[in-house]
């Protein structure tokens, strides 16, 4: 059964792909490619869904992660695909990605460098 590590990892891993899979991307290019929103939203949900699984204590133990945002983000993703608002998937690829990787890289330092 996968613990904590595991869930951050691919919290972590995902994040990064968001980053990798939009490098170069402007805003415009992205409204304009269903291939990167699908697979943004995609990694928004595994990101969601792992964040799900975390422990109360790893999530007390580290309130600077907006960790019900992250939830609710999926929750949308999964339930109201149809309602998405490409502007905070957007805002996602532009900051909350960047700081979701550096607080995980905090929580696991030794596994990340």
């Amino acid at each position: 059964m996968p613990d904590d590590k595991s869930y951050l990892f691919d919290m972590l891993n995902a994040a990064r792909k968001i980053k990798q899979f939009t490098e170069g991307m402007t805003r415009d290019d992205f409204m304009k490619s269903e291939l990167h929103q699908n697979a943004v939203a995609r990694l928004i949900q595994v990101i969601g869904e792992a964040a799900r699984q975390i422990s109360e204590t790893t999530l007390d133990a580290n309130p600077q992660i907006e960790w019900s945002k992250i939830i609710g983000m999926r929750n949308l993703i999964v339930h109201r695909y149809f309602n998405i608002d490409l502007n905070i998937v957007w805002e996602v690829i532009e900051i909350h990605a960047d700081q979701l990787i550096q607080d995980i890289e905090r929580i696991l330092p030794s596994e990340t460098e």
